[in-house]
């Protein structure tokens, strides 16, 4: 879950910035801009009410370190 949120939040960043990117001059751009750093905001603050949940930490565990091939 911990890996989808931080995929979602980087979708959202990124898009965020790319679009901003394209016409950076245009005031609607920034509101845009801002509009889409709040969503990922947003979701942040959701996720951590959701992770720091009694009885999450077992849920939530570190991603191993990768295998060596």
């Amino acid at each position: 879950m911990v890996e989808i949120t931080l995929c979602n939040v980087t979708a959202v960043v990124n898009s965020a910035m790319r679009d901003l990117a394209l016409c950076p001059e245009k005031p609607g751009s920034w509101e845009t801009f801002g509009d889409n750093i709040k969503e990922a905001l947003d979701i942040a603050k959701a996720s951590v009410k959701y992770m720091s949940q009694v009885g999450m930490g077992p849920a939530i565990q570190e991603i191993p370190p990768p295998k060596e091939l």
